[in-house]
């Protein structure tokens, strides 16, 4: 998941661009310091920013608005003068924000956050029930996640742009999310009570559908997802959707979850006409 940079709309929301001189690390890992000769609509050319290689989701994070304006800073920093750094330069710690209400979560409480504009990433738990009604003020909310719950309403309005929820609960209904336009990354687990995935056909951006380990009654209703490309499901899932002939014919990729044996795994490549190969047993210890 690529999240919006910081501050906003000054680097481009993309992964990587052409256009992004690396200089070189900042203080090792894997954060990088680049120049940016393609910036956002609140950017200009040759800014300096942050970037980081990898899964993280840390956001990109401008760091000067130019090559000269960092070394005059360091310049006046080394003569003892004052090198305040600018109030438009975040902190990336601003775009997350973990929840974990003493008691039952009520609809107002995002509004209690110090830069609710400026969350992009949110995890909510730890608490006895959870309404994503309360995410309304996170304009810029990208990664949803919820989970040590007991209840969860998925109430999410439809103008808080998340697009990955992934949402643990014993019990979870989907119905809260109907016709939400920006989900396209949906993961649900931990539940013990059936779930139905009908309110799923009124996402029109749903391409990644992670079910693996829940009870799904009507789980041959992923052949009607029309813009489904990625499916996790467990091998008891696989199985039962092959028997029913609804394996969706669209997808670009299909994991195997859980635990499974090397046959079980061979088995289930298989069926997609994946081929194993000779197989070769290998005896030892390490």
């Amino acid at each position: 998941m690529v999240l919006g940079g910081l501050p906003h709309d000054a680097v481009r929301r993309v992964s990587h661009d052409a256009r992004w001189l690396t200089l070189g690390r900042n203080g090792g890992g894997r954060r990088f310091i680049a120049v940016d000769l393609d910036p956002g609509p609140a950017g200009t050319a040759g800014q300096l920013f942050c970037y980081e290689i990898g899964p993280s989701g840390w956001p990109v994070e401008l760091v000067a608005g130019s090559v000269t304006a960092l070394l005059r800073r360091f310049v006046d920093a080394a003569g003892g003068r004052d090198s305040t750094t600018p109030a438009w330069v975040h902190g990336a710690e601003e775009a997350t924000y973990t929840g974990r209400p003493d008691g039952p979560w009520p609809v107002d409480s995002v509004t209690r956050l110090a830069a609710a504009d400026d969350v992009q990433h949110c995890v909510l738990g730890g608490c006895p029930h959870i309404d994503l009604a309360g995410c309304a003020p996170l304009s810029r909310l990208r990664v949803l996640q919820v989970r040590d719950v007991q209840t969860v309403e998925l109430a999410l309005p439809h103008r808080v742009p998340v697009e990955s929820l992934m949402v643990s609960a014993p019990a979870v209904d989907l119905t809260g999310l109907s016709g939400h336009p920006s989900i396209w990354d949906l993961t649900v687990s931990g539940t013990g009570a059936p779930v139905s995935i009908a309110p799923l056909a009124t996402l029109p951006e749903l391409a990644r559908l992670d079910l693996s380990g829940v009870d799904v009654p009507d789980l041959e209703l992923v052949v009607g997802l029309p813009r489904l490309r990625v499916l996790v499901l467990d091998a008891g899932q696989w199985a039962r959707l092959r028997d029913l002939d609804a394996i969706p014919v669209g997808l670009a990729a299909a994991e195997l979850a859980g635990n499974n044996t090397f046959e079980v795994e061979i088995e289930w490549s298989a069926a997609f006409g994946v081929s194993a190969g000779p197989r070769r047993l290998l005896r030892g210890s390490l």
